[in-house]
């Protein structure tokens, strides 16, 4: 009898923990303001998003604690000495996993290196953005490192508005 009441009151001691916990969400956001064409804008927040997704903290929420924020700058820009001549481009991807409502800190960032041909310059950076594989270990490490320090954070609490002062 002791057994099974110390079974049942750990068992929901635990459940309890469990659901205590706040979900552990990250959502991608791309800045504003950048030199990139539309499409690879496009392809480079469908690449995040499954990052996240795959890594099991994708988020659709706007309003996210947690934000996973692509740079992307292009290198080195080129045409190859071929025929017909084709534009070389060799991006730089910077990956921030930021908390944007506690600390407002970087928690981790990682930065990767892409080339991609094309017809014109567009088009090489979009070629460019699909060789980032998404499954490699340097992205998996990353999330792993990105996980581990949100763990880490306590929890935002949420301070209530002030009351209403009673007037005369």
């Amino acid at each position: 009898m002791k057994r099974t009441i110390a079974t049942v009151l750990f068992s929901l001691v635990f459940t309890l923990a469990v659901v205590a916990q706040a979900p552990l969400a990250v959502s991608v956001k791309i800045p504003e303001h950048t030199a990139l064409p539309r499409s690879a804008q496009q392809l480079l927040a469908k690449k995040m998003q499954q990052l996240t997704t795959l890594n099991g903290v994708g988020s659709q929420s706007a309003n996210a604690r947690f934000s996973l924020t692509p740079l992307l700058s292009i290198v080195e820009s080129g045409v190859t000495p071929t025929a017909p001549p084709r534009q070389l481009v060799r991006l730089s991807l910077v990956l921030i996993v930021a908390d944007s409502a506690g600390s407002k800190s970087t928690l981790a960032q990682v930065e990767l290196s892409a080339k991609g041909v094309g017809e014109n310059e567009e088009a090489a950076v979009l070629n460019a953005l699909q060789q980032v594989d998404i499954r490699s270990a340097t992205l998996k490490r990353f999330m792993e490192q990105s996980k581990k320090k949100i763990a880490e954070l306590p929890p935002v609490t949420v301070a209530s508005p002030p009351a209403a002062a009673d007037t005369l």
